[in-house]
């Protein structure tokens, strides 16, 4: 059983020092839930770089471990980071090609639909040309005059 006057006297301690103020030290100390565990730190990918870049420098035995003990990590997250630059997953991500690419790409969309809609517009204006046409054959029709035929196909 926990002493009650510890944990009162123990968050005095921590407020004084900046720690934690003494309601929330107590409420910790005398709650029943499990301590959480914290968060894994995550390396970004310049610091795994870095990391590397030192290790592969090393040239003398025992220059690796002092590294892993600076750093604060272990030799198995040493090893992830050696797997991740071999698979290639630490390269720099090609931003000019992907840019490029989306530009290429915009640029081909935007040439599309102005085609699209200029087939729109002379197909609209073909078939108008088209009813002109037999309107005007139906005229010469009926004022008895006679117009050559243009054929169909296109001449080579």
């Amino acid at each position: 059983m926990i002493n009650p006057a510890i944990p009162s006297q123990l968050g005095k301690l921590l407020a004084r020092n900046g720690h934690a103020s003494t309601e929330q030290t107590e409420a910790t100390l005398t709650s029943t839930q499990a301590p959480q565990k914290p968060a894994a730190k995550r390396y970004s990918r310049e610091e795994k770089l870095r990391i590397l870049r030192l290790v592969d420098a090393c040239t003398q035995r025992g220059q690796v471990a002092a590294i892993l003990r600076r750093e604060g990590i272990y030799y198995a997250t040493l090893h992830s980071f050696m797997q991740q630059r071999r698979q290639g997953r630490l390269d720099p991500p090609a931003k000019k090609a992907t840019s490029s690419a989306k530009r290429q790409a915009n640029t081909l969309s935007e040439e599309n639909a102005l085609l699209q809609r200029q087939n729109q517009r002379l197909t609209k204006k073909l078939e108008q040309a088209e009813i002109l046409l037999d309107l005007q054959k139906k005229v010469s029709q009926l004022l008895g005059i006679t117009l050559l035929e243009i054929p169909d196909s296109p001449m080579p």
